[in-house]
Formats: structure tokens, C-alpha cells, sequence
């Protein structure tokens, strides 16, 4: 289990980066327009990657809001590119101080 990002909230939005050995890339985790109970609750953005009369930033995935059997809500992330073997799955959890948000990671 790795910590692998750390993340502030502002409203609705979590504002932080991931950094590993071959990641380091801003990303805000925004809250979506839900188009049904299946559908995430956040998408994940890579910010400052916004190019063309839109500026749009990249699109890396999505969250959907879990609670834990302590009671503990998290959201549960995965994040997903091209340049990627395989799909990032992550827990985002607020720390003890409730100040910021750990994104971990685990090797399934």
C-alpha cells in the first residue's frame, strides 16, 4: 500500500497531484452530473492540459463515492490513459487531521 497523491477540497472539487516514478501530473477530481445510479460522481481531470477554443483538460477517469464498513466515506478511483498498461485503481481517503485527502494505492 502506497500513498501515491495528496488532495485539498475546495466545494465540490479535490485539487491535488499524483507523484510516483513514472507520474507527476495536477489533477482536480470534479463532481459530475450523475446520468444515472451506476454513473461516477466525480471525474478526474489533468489540469492545466486544456488546448483548443474550449480549453478543455484531459479527461483521466472517474470516482464514485463509497463508504467503508467503519463508516468511513472514501471515494474509489480509477484513473486511465492510453500510454497506460492497465487501468490506476485508487482509494481516495481523507487523512486524521481532516485537512487533506491520501490517495493509496495497492497491488492487486
Amino acid at each position: 500500500m502506497a500513498t501515491i497523491g495528496t488532495f485539498t477540497r475546495r466545494g465540490d472539487t479535490f485539487h491535488g497531484a499524483i507523484r510516483t516514478l513514472s507520474l507527476d501530473v495536477e489533477l482536480d477530481i470534479r463532481k459530475a452530473d450523475k446520468a444515472s445510479d451506476n454513473a461516477p460522481d466525480y471525474r478526474i481531470f489533468a489540469t492545466g492540459t486544456g488546448r483548443g477554443p474550449e480549453e478543455t483538460d484531459a479527461e483521466l477517469g472517474a470516482a464514485w463515492r463509497k463508504t467503508s464498513a467503519q463508516q468511513r466515506d472514501y471515494l474509489s478511483v480509477k484513473i486511465d490513459d492510453p500510454a497506460f498498461a492497465a487501468p490506476l485503481f485508487a482509494t481516495l481517503v481523507e487523512d486524521a487531521g481532516g485537512d487533506r485527502f491520501n490517495l493509496i494505492w495497492t497491488r492487486s
